[in-house]
């Protein structure tokens, strides 16, 4: 599918870009534990299955924001040209 506006795929892949930042750093966040507790084994399994579980999420999450604003952005120029093909 050709892209009808360059501005709004590079909008829609910078809004990406942000939330793939954001599901790279939530692992690390949940990593501030096993610090805190000295190293105890079953805090330590219990931080990196739940920063591995929350990082697929974010990447789950990114991927579909930006299959949902590259689907709203694309349909401006439709819009503009024939109103009624919003529905």
């Amino acid at each position: 599918m050709k892209d009808r506006n360059p501005e709004v795929s590079q909008r829609c892949l910078i809004a990406f870009t942000i939330f793939l930042a954001t599901a790279f750093a939530s692992p690390f966040t949940s990593l501030l534990p096993i610090y805190l507790s000295g190293f105890d084994w079953s805090i330590v399994q219990m931080s990196l299955i739940s920063g591995i579980v929350s990082f697929a999420l974010n990447i789950a999450r990114a991927a579909a924001w930006g299959l949902i604003l590259h689907a709203i952005f694309s349909q401006f120029p439709a819009a503009a040209k024939n109103p009624d093909s919003l529905g």
